[in-house]
């Protein structure tokens, strides 16, 4: 997600996506992963690793089996393991993987006009690079990000 799509820093908690129509409520997912980080351009590479500031890249979420769920033209909501602050100036990249699974989980995508997501197998380094992204809500606490009341007022 670019800086200006999210517009400000926040702890991020939540990832949503949003169901289509078509296929099942619900599918299982073995390995599943959510890694969260920051990337300093508005166009991916195909090296997934190249594409993160380096020391950015968190696991935010793991579960296997993973067994994602809503109803149709509803948000599908994973709440975080571990929250992570997303700094409001650099680009988030959301990386999710998982090995294998079953059911069909359709979710909206958009088409971006930039090569802003990379598709690839599990456990592949690089993959194909793509301008369609899925429809994905951030929910978190805004705020500013932890400093002392004297850091602070030193930069007012």
């Amino acid at each position: 997600m670019l800086d200006s799509e999210i517009g400000t820093a926040m702890e991020i908690n939540t990832l949503a996506w949003l169901r289509t129509p078509i296929g099942e409520p619900q599918a299982s997912f073995n390995d599943f992963e959510i890694h969260l980080g920051l990337c300093a351009s508005d166009e991916l590479t195909d090296t997934f690793d190249d594409n993160y500031i380096p020391g950015t890249k968190t696991l935010v979420f793991s579960g296997s089996p993973f067994t994602i769920m809503a109803d149709p033209e509803q948000w599908a909501e994973i709440p975080l393991d571990t929250p992570y602050w997303y700094n409001g100036s650099d680009n988030l990249i959301i990386e999710v993987t998982w090995s294998d699974g079953s059911g069909t989980f359709y979710v909206y995508k958009w088409v971006t006009g930039s090569l802003r997501c990379l598709e690839a197998g599990y456990g592949m380094g690089s993959g194909m690079l793509t301008t369609d992204v899925t429809h994905i809500q951030i929910t978190g606490d805004v705020g500013l990000e932890p400093s002392t009341f004297a850091e602070a007022k030193s930069t007012l």
